[in-house]
């Protein structure tokens, strides 16, 4: 006891290295006293020996399980090695035994800034360099190593089977996942055909399934290589459920190919990825890598060679959502996956399978994918009365018609999407449609028309008219119909069309010489572009040259203002 006591006094002397001593002295008589170990771990964190002091602080963990100020300073320890994830679950035992401990709370939300702050590190270090080798090598198959952020697979509670998971908080605009795929193909490996897009998606899924079967099929020194990329696929699904492991006793080559390739196909119908879903800034991905800053796209024809298809294992499992909280866009064979909002722990992620836009996604969903989506913009739109959809059936004729005549800058097309935006007005008396996307269509209608005849003022209002569509929160008293007034209000996950809008807003209006708002717009869609891409190399590629449009016209500006001012 003499000891022990020794110890504790010269610990409240600042004495660390003689109560280590102490301490030390009294365990050679009672090595299992969890406390005295607890108590030299405290002193060698005073002296920053960390090694040490994580060596006793896991003993004590070890020797018990509930003992708070052992978790605390085995994470105080791991802090100090630069071991902040498993600092952090330290820490959240730690919070978890005791929820009235403050010094544990401050010490945890302080790791796990520190792990965001490091993961962050991580995934941008990621992303520039999968950008990096895409520019310079502009090859489709790249080779960096994957990151994985706090995620798990978990089976889902609404009946949807497996889904990813947030384990974490994550932040709006950090990288949840980058990975390789397990196999990918693209447009520039299929032979020359003059089919459209969706008859290339049809034609890189055969050569997918073709892909695999071959590899299935490996013998000799291939034969590891098979067995490693089935094992793969058995972790996927089918539509229905995992896949059941394949026939192999067909002695006939022909029949084990037709048996495999009908084993193939619904894993790659179910769980297949194009790489040009939805992102029409994906062109400048390739140009944003560099560190010189390279601000030219690239060639269409490198473009157009990395529309690829391809099968990755940990996407598969992410559900979708019309309403998503993550957008993906995929570089050659990686797939990144950003959170475009704030993720809490245990929320499901969710992504797009088809674009919230699309007019026919509904039956898409049963033919394609063979379930009913029940996010709640789908549930609201199922419920749009029989009158409405006539309404909306109308508006949807009238636009297209115009569409035609709008490409020709022809001015007939007014009258019909006038007639269009009538026919929206009298199908959402109800404001049944938020967002109402196409409000968005018929309104970027008018602004081309707008923008030919250099209509700025009519073309901002229709563009911020048409943002504010898509947000999907306009103020009650205020027409969402009515071209002479913007309405403004709410705020959506952000979605690249958003961006597309914001921009356009933000020329249309420097071409009026207002250059705050045109810098107001251009910062909000800086800011929904990092949420969508998650470097800013990527925004300053997209929005740098409008940037300085509005710098320069607006230190112009303020010149000539000046001038004015000056007396005669």
């Amino acid at each position: 006891m003499a000891w022990r006591q020794l110890g504790n006094d010269l610990y409240k002397q600042k004495e660390y290295s003689k109560a280590i001593m102490a301490y030390s002295q009294e365990l050679a008589s009672h090595p299992d006293d969890h406390l005295l170990i607890s108590n030299r771990a405290e002193a060698f964190l005073k002296l920053k020996q960390y090694t040490e002091a994580y060596h006793d602080a896991l003993d004590v963990t070890k020797r018990c399980s509930t003992d708070v100020k052992g978790h605390y300073r085995l994470a105080r320890a791991l802090t100090g090695l630069d071991r902040f994830d498993e600092a952090r679950v330290s820490l959240e035992t730690a919070y978890k035994l005791d929820r009235s401990n403050k010094a544990v709370f401050e010490e945890l939300k302080s790791v796990r800034v520190l792990v965001q702050s490091r993961r962050k590190v991580k995934w941008a270090r990621l992303l520039r360099a999968v950008l990096a080798e895409a520019k310079a090598t502009r090859a489709s198959r790249l080779t960096q190593d994957d990151y994985v952020g706090d995620v798990e697979v978990q089976h889902t509670w609404t009946g949807k089977g497996r889904g990813l998971f947030a384990t974490q908080d994550i932040p709006a605009g950090s990288v949840i996942l980058g990975c390789k795929a397990i196999s990918s193909v693209y447009v520039d490996e299929l032979e020359k055909s003059p089919d459209d897009g969706d008859q290339d998606t049809n034609r890189l899924s055969n050569r997918l399934v073709d892909t695999l079967v071959e590899r299935l099929a490996g013998s000799g020194s291939d034969a590891d290589e098979a067995q490693q990329l089935e094992e793969q696929l058995l972790q996927l699904s089918t539509g229905t459920g995992p896949p059941t492991p394949r026939e192999k006793g067909q002695s006939d080559e022909a029949d084990r190919r037709d048996s495999t390739r009908r084993w193939v196909e619904p894993i790659v119908q179910h769980n297949a990825f194009s790489s040009s879903s939805w992102d029409p800034m994906s062109s400048i991905l390739y140009s944003a890598g560099d560190e010189g800053g390279s601000r030219e796209l690239a060639p269409s024809s490198s473009r157009d060679m990395r529309f690829g298809y391809g099968l990755w294992k940990l996407p598969s499992y992410v559900n979708h959502s019309c309403l998503f909280n993550a957008f993906r866009f995929i570089v050659g064979n990686f797939f990144f996956l950003v959170s475009n909002r704030a993720i809490s722990a245990t929320e499901e992620i969710t992504t797009f399978y088809v674009r919230p836009d699309e007019p026919e996604r509904h039956l898409v969903f049963q033919t394609d994918y063979g379930f009913t989506c029940q996010c709640l913009l789908c549930v609201a739109e199922r419920t749009i009365p029989a009158d409405a959809r006539g309404y909306i059936r109308e508006a949807e004729r009238l636009h297209e018609g115009a569409v035609e005549k709008v490409m020709k800058y022809d001015e007939d097309c007014m009258e019909d999407l006038k007639l269009s935006l009538t026919c929206l007005r009298q199908a959402d008396d109800r404001k049944l449609l938020r967002p109402n996307r196409l409000l968005c269509n018929v309104l970027t209608s008018y602004v081309l028309m707008y923008a030919h005849y250099k209509q700025w003022e009519f073309a901002a209002t229709a563009l911020q008219n048409a943002y504010d569509a898509l947000v999907g929160n306009p103020k009650k008293e205020e027409d969402p119909y009515s071209l002479d007034e913007p309405f403004g209000g709410g705020s959506a996950s952000p979605e690249p069309l958003l961006v597309e809008l914001a921009t356009q807003l933000s020329c249309a209006l420097s071409r009026q010489r207002r250059f705050n708002e045109a810098r107001k717009w251009l910062d909000r869609a800086r800011e929904m572009s990092l949420l969508l891409y998650a470097i800013d190399d990527v925004a300053d590629v997209c929005f740098g040259k409008h940037f300085r449009v509005a710098e320069e016209g607006l230190s112009e500006d303020n010149k000539k203002r000046k001038k004015d001012k000056r007396p005669a």
